[in-house]
C-alpha cells in the first residue's frame, strides 16, 4: 500500500454522536495536493495577497457521480474581501449547470464567510481535524433544495476555508477536508514539479 493510501486509510470513518476526529497524524503535513491542481497551483497562488495560506485537498474523491479525471478546473477571485475560489465543472465550459464542486478560501473577516461558518456550527456535524482545529459539516442530504452539496467549513491561519462537493458520500468530503486541514499551506511546501501555467481568471 502506497504512503498516501495508507494516510487515507487511516481516516477515521462514520459520526459517533455528531463528532469525527479527523487525524492522520504528522507526516501528513508533506502532503502534496492531487495533481488535479498542478496546472493552475500558480493560478490560484497568483489570485491570493503574499503569504495567504493556500490549502488544496490532497486526493479529489469520486463524489456524484463525477470522475475526478474529467473535471475542469476554473480559478476565480476578489480582493474586496479576499476570497479565492476553486471551483471544479464537468464539462469544459464551466457553467453552472456543470459544477462539480469546490474550494473556498476567505480572509476570516469577510463578514458572508463568518455568517456562514456559524450557520455551520449551529446546524452542522462537529469534526476533529486535530487538537485544537475543528471543522464543521453540514450533509446536504438533509436539504431541501433540488441540488444539494454536502459542505466543510473550518477557519485556521486567519482564513476561513470551505470545501463543498454534492451529497451522498460525506465520507469522501470529510476526508478531502481533512486532508487540507492537516498539510502545510502552499505557500510552505510548493512541489518542484508543478509547471507554470495561465493568469488566473478574475471576474
Amino acid at each position: 500500500m502506497s504512503i498516501a493510501s495508507m494516510k487515507r486509510a487511516a481516516l477515521l470513518g462514520g459520526l459517533a454522536l455528531g463528532t469525527v476526529v479527523v487525524g492522520l497524524g504528522h507526516s501528513a503535513a508533506q502532503a502534496q495536493p492531487d495533481p488535479l491542481f498542478f496546472p493552475h497551483i500558480n493560478d490560484v497562488i497568483r489570485s491570493a495577497p503574499p503569504g495567504f495560506p493556500i490549502r488544496l485537498p490532497e486526493e479529489i474523491k469520486a463524489v456524484g457521480g463525477n470522475d475526478p479525471s474529467d473535471l475542469n478546473i476554473q480559478v476565480f477571485s476578489a480582493s474586496t474581501p479576499t476570497t479565492v475560489n476553486v471551483s471544479l465543472f464537468s464539462c469544459e465550459n464551466g457553467t453552472a449547470p456543470c459544477y462539480a464542486g469546490g474550494i473556498s478560501i476567505d480572509r476570516s473577516s469577510a463578514v458572508h464567510a463568518r455568517e456562514e461558518l456559524q450557520r455551520h456550527k449551529q446546524v452542522g456535524d462537529r469534526l476533529t481535524f486535530r487538537p485544537g482545529l475543528v471543522g464543521y459539516l453540514v450533509d446536504g442530504r438533509k436539504k431541501r433544495a433540488s441540488e444539494r452539496f454536502t459542505s466543510v467549513m473550518w477557519q485556521q491561519e486567519n482564513v476561513i476555508y470551505t470545501l463543498s462537493f454534492p451529497s451522498g458520500d460525506r465520507q469522501a468530503v470529510i476526508d478531502m477536508a481533512g486532508s487540507m486541514a492537516i498539510s502545510d499551506p502552499i505557500r510552505v511546501s510548493l512541489p518542484a514539479q508543478i509547471p507554470a501555467s495561465t493568469n488566473a481568471i478574475r471576474p
